[in-house]
């Protein structure tokens, strides 16, 4: 029969129309989604299957037996490749009888339409229906050709309508989406400004937001819902564009109007701090609509992934991928935030008075936390009474110790510390311990030192420790105000009070004593003014200090376990961070010389890693090149150095370089010295000691070695930590010479990538 026309007449006729009309009805079954609506795909797909098998009733035996041989190659299950292989056997039979049988042929290209419906995910997305739809538009086309010419004139007719019906339709909803566009960029604006100003705190301006990206998103899906853009649903592919958009647009418009509603009934103000107290009624009411207001982000991020599809045009995918970045991010500080209002309660005494430590610290003196712990306050907190309950030098706590304390951890503070005055052979500390009590990077650990030698020291037990330096310090000032020194006439402004604290305060004060007493005066008047005014709101107050977190200068710890956790969620604990099977590295400074000479210290870090994958093996080499700029003359003794031990100018330090494979070498201008290994939080530590006399400057370099289990992924991230001095150190990170990243340029802890 083949190039013979072929008419379907009589019986077969009605035959053919019944399997065409089951065919149809079974491919719709298996699910095919060309417009993305369930009911026009059932009918769409129905009637282009039972057009097939019409068609295909005609097809030559050769074509069906091709398009056999596709289905039983690719058929997605044992079931149906039996049902290919039956239909390859019936092609065959009819080829081989030679026999026009239309039914016959209808029922071989019905079973292969079932197995094309039901192909899945062949390759990529797309595929799949590519080569089912191409091998049965071929089989189909072969039959049409074989069909009488009447019945080929109206197919050709048809096929030429249904394009110019296609190319109407997309025009129509291309005059749709082109109204709709501008509504739904301004709505992905509006929504991501809304994002921006929730997390800056400003609740009031993101309902506004917020509200304006609903009416926006509501506008685009009316824009898309117009009449012209409606016969769009019936073309395959096309409809798929617009019911992502009309979904998306509907769903966010409702979800971005619940956000505006939650944060209508958050009133942040009634969080401040007023005359030393807040109001713990209203923290606890801030609970419930965070949470909702979580539930809503959650929302808008799943009605956002569900328009994850190529379906979606790729500038759409990209707008929408930014904004459900932010929206992530959103949902992060949303989980801080409820955490926070679920520990703040306890944390401000609801449940009993709390009292607090606070230590400030002094990076003149470089001290491994940050620096020296000059001043300390104890604050008590009773039903969001804040009050400080003591305040002194860090030498009264040694004064009131009735002799050495004793600490009984951490151990591995112990372990890495001890031998520096912290354990002597009876367990017991230095006398004046208070003054190295921030010898460890590791905040956790120093907190449950000073949690311990306070009680010691005549305090009281403690529910947590906090620590700032001075820098901090001078930022709290900007909420206080400056503050007058008459007996040195000066105004310490908050733009000042950092260098004069650092610096200036050695030259107004020669005297040792005055100076002590002039610290005094300023920490203590900006906490008592902290304590008698109003306060900026808890995220005002955020932005203000979270620099200050990030680099290391600001810290928080609690004797009690969800509230460590909670320091922890908004990364204030302080602690080495947890390098998660990567690279890390963390430089770290002691004052070894019992002088002020870290002012003057300058330098630069470069780290490069070099993995063989082929042995396992990761070397690494950190270079830092130091420079004492310290004078030799014109400073009082207290800043050079009591008793001069170490002579003017001079700058002894204890280097301690804390690292995740081992260190195997120093050298000091080319000269090896001698290193005490150790380890803490996790890090594997090594520390030596290094001089520079006034002017001079040190080149150390440390090289490190060590097996890991996939040295290329090891590292692919390094987690860097700078120390917190006063004159910040640039440190590059390389892998075998290429920067990992952007040098950092101050200080605190940086993830490369």
């Amino acid at each position: 029969m083949a190039g013979q026309r072929l008419e379907v007449t009589g019986r077969d006729v009605s035959v053919v129309a019944v399997v065409a009309l089951l065919a149809g009805v079974g491919a719709a079954i298996a699910g095919p989604s060309p417009t993305g609506a369930t009911a026009i795909d059932a009918v769409l797909v129905t009637v282009l299957a039972a057009a097939v098998v019409w068609a295909g009733a005609a097809a030559p035996w050769w074509a069906l037996a091709a398009a056999s041989v596709v289905a039983v190659v690719l058929a997605p299950s044992w079931p149906w490749l039996l049902v290919a292989l039956a239909a390859a056997a019936g092609a065959a039979y009819i080829g081989r009888r030679r026999a026009a049988v239309p039914w016959a042929r209808a029922l071989v290209l019905a079973a292969l339409v079932q197995v094309f419906a039901r192909l899945g995910e062949v390759w990529r997305f797309g595929v799949s229906a590519t080569v089912a739809i191409v091998v049965l538009a071929a089989v189909a086309l072969a039959g049409v050709l074989r069909r009488p010419g009447r019945e080929r004139r109206r197919v050709w007719f048809a096929l030429a309508a249904v394009p110019v019906a296609a190319a109407l339709a997309s025009l129509g909803l291309g005059v749709a989406a082109a109204d709709a566009r501008p509504e739904l960029e301004r709505a992905v604006d509006k929504a991501r400004l809304g994002i921006d100003q929730l997390r800056a705190g400003r609740f009031v301006e993101a309902a506004g937001s917020f509200r304006a990206a609903s009416a926006a998103f509501d506008q685009a899906d009316g824009a898309l819902g117009r009449p012209w853009g409606q016969p769009a649903r019936l073309v395959p592919v096309v409809a798929q564009h617009r019911a992502l958009g009309t979904s998306l647009s509907a769903e966010a418009a409702s979800i971005t109007d619940e956000i505006a509603g939650v944060l209508d009934g958050i009133d942040i103000e009634n969080l401040k701090v007023a005359g030393g107290r807040i109001d713990l009624d209203a923290v606890a009411a801030l609970q419930a609509p965070l949470e909702s207001l979580r539930g809503s982000l959650d929302e808008l991020d799943a009605a956002i992934e569900a328009t994850d599809s190529p379906w979606l045009v790729a500038p759409a995918q990209r707008e929408l991928g930014e904004l459900a970045g932010e929206i992530q991010q959103q949902r992060t500080s949303s989980d801080r935030a409820i955490e926070a209002v679920r520990q703040a309660p306890a944390m401000l005494g609801a449940d009993g008075p709390r009292r607090y430590f606070m230590a400030f610290m002094t990076p003149v003196e470089a001290r491994g936390l940050g620096g020296l712990m000059g001043n300390w306050a104890e604050v008590t907190i009773d039903e969001g009474r804040i009050q400080v309950s003591d305040f002194a030098r860090h030498t009264d706590l040694n004064d009131r110790a009735a002799g050495p304390q004793r600490i009984t951890g951490p151990a591995d503070f112990l372990d890495a510390w001890g031998d520096y005055g912290f354990r002597d052979a009876d367990g017991l500390t230095r006398w004046s311990i208070w003054g190295d009590v921030t010898y460890s990077p590791h905040f956790p650990n120093v907190a449950e030192v000073i949690t311990q030698l306070y009680p010691q020291s005549g305090g009281d037990e403690v529910d947590g420790v906090f620590v700032m330096d001075v820098y901090a310090l001078a930022a709290l000032m900007q909420l206080t105000g400056e503050i007058e020194l008459a007996d040195a006439d000066l105004t310490i402004t908050p733009e000042y009070a950092a260098q004069f604290l650092i610096r200036d305060q050695y030259v107004a004060y020669p005297d040792f004593y005055d100076r002590f007493d002039a610290l005094g005066v300023i920490a203590n008047t900006v906490i008592d003014r902290l304590l008698s005014d109003d306060l900026p709101t808890p995220p005002e107050l955020a932005d203000l200090m979270s620099p200050f977190v990030r680099q290391g200068r600001m810290a928080g710890w609690s004797a009690h376990q969800d509230e460590q956790a909670l320091f922890e969620l908004i990364g204030m604990d302080g602690g080495l961070p947890d390098p998660a099977g990567h690279d890390a590295v963390a430089v770290v400074f002691n004052n070894a010389g019992n002088n002020k000479m870290d002012m003057f210290l300058t330098g630069s870090s470069t780290y490069d890693l070099r993995p063989r994958p082929a042995d396992g093996v990761v070397e690494a080499t950190l270079t830092l090149e130091l420079h004492n700029e310290a004078p030799t003359s014109g400073l009082p003794d207290h800043v050079n150095g009591y008793e001069l031990v170490v002579g003017a100018g001079v700058n002894e330090m204890l280097v301690t370089v804390y690292s995740q494979i081992p260190v195997n070498g120093v050298t000091v201008d080319g000269e090896p010295v001698g290193i005490r290994p150790s380890g803490e939080a996790g890090y594997l530590s090594a520390s030596f000691f290094v001089t520079m006399e006034a002017g001079e400057s040190a080149e150390v370099v440390v090289s490190m070695a060590g097996s890991v289990d996939d040295p290329a992924e090891y590292v692919r991230q390094v987690t860097w930590r700078s120390p917190p001095t006063v004159t910040s150190m640039p440190a590059t990170i390389t892998v075998d010479g290429r920067p990992l990243g952007e040098p950092t340029t101050d200080a605190g802890v940086y993830v490369l990538r």
